[in-house]
């Protein structure tokens, strides 16, 4: 049942716009060639967002598109976060919510309980906009078969609701991902990225013990036999706020994309560089503290072991973090 917005549990007195008080008009049953709409299967990992995720659950359901497969998997919430998906529960193919290992956990549970053609993870703090699931369904149904994703547009919104829009790349590719390098304005946005089963099922599943590069070893695996193509127009946003992991941990991230770098054949010097910047920087990352790890031991051994050390010594003043675990 592809639900409209008077289907829905009233929105917050203080909340109008899209998605809270308009829809998507609704798709007809087939597309232009009368081919049925392919499904999409969209995974929600969740912990502890309440304020957000009622925005990212009505984003997708008020698309209007009549093949769609909706997954939430939270991570055991302590705050509103699963009253507010209780009343969306009966538009949705699958929710819990129990103790989990992290994200890229909670996103492989999702896909493993998916069935769609075209996937997506769309994370609950970010939203889908208007006509997204249609954009996608339609660039997809007109691609090669070697194209294993599609990359449409993406832009954040800032705690003061500001929006700061970024373009697209010129292209998508392994070595996009291994410079790890974007011009100002330009970006790649994951939750406006869409990608195969058969990608999926290539490149996957995400790392759990990747914090926060999981995504990128993906695109990484995937351009290995998929060829990412772009779409320019807009598909998603994200909410970029001092509790999202990937803005107050930014030192943390530039540490274990070095450290996932360092694991490639033909990434090993731009991780290198990525560690000396840090390292000049006075930053340090939380992979750091694994030297026994015998990748991170080589790119130690790269940048001059000493400096990896005085780094991680600082790390404890910076970050909170116990000194006599970096050993």
């Amino acid at each position: 049942m592809i639900p409209r917005l008077a289907d829905l549990p009233t929105p917050p007195r203080n909340k109008s716009g899209w998605p809270w008080t308009e829809e998507t008009p609704q798709l007809p049953a087939s597309m232009h060639d009368g081919t049925r709409w392919p499904l999409v299967s969209i995974v929600t990992p969740s912990y502890n967002q309440g304020q957000y995720i009622e925005e990212t659950i009505r984003s997708v359901l008020l698309q209007g598109y009549p093949n769609l497969e909706y997954i939430i998997i939270d991570g055991g919430s302590s705050d509103q976060t699963a009253e507010i998906v209780k009343k969306y529960e009966r538009w949705l193919a699958y929710w819990v919510s129990e103790p989990d290992r992290g994200q890229a956990d909670a996103i492989n549970k999702g896909f493993s309980r998916s069935t769609g053609r075209i996937l997506n993870w769309l994370n609950s703090d970010d939203f889908l906009e208007k006509k997204a699931l249609a954009r996608m369904a339609m660039a997809f149904a007109a691609a090669d078969d070697d194209v294993g994703a599609v990359v449409g547009n993406g832009h954040w919104i800032n705690t003061n609701g500001e929006i700061n829009r970024f373009k697209l790349p010129s292209e998508i590719s392994r070595d996009t991902f291994l410079r790890f390098s974007w011009d100002a304005g330009v970006g790649f946005h994951q939750p406006a990225c869409f990608f195969t089963r058969d990608a999926w099922e290539f490149g996957g599943p995400l790392s759990p013990d990747l914090r926060y590069c999981m995504d990128t070893a993906l695109w990484i695996k995937i351009t290995e036999r998929f060829r990412i193509q772009l779409l320019p127009e807009l598909i998603a946003y994200a909410h970029r706020h001092p509790t999202a992991k990937t803005v107050g941990e930014w030192p943390y991230v530039k540490g274990e994309v070095a450290l996932l770098l360092a694991t490639l054949p033909d990434g090993f010097g731009r991780a290198t560089e990525v560690m000396n910047e840090l390292i000049r920087q006075e930053l340090a990352a939380q992979s750091l503290l694994v030297l026994g790890n015998r990748t991170l031991r080589r790119l130690a051994r790269a940048v001059g072991l000493g400096r990896v050390r005085r780094a991680v010594q600082r790390l404890p003043r910076m970050m909170g973090i116990r000194s006599e675990n970096a050993k």
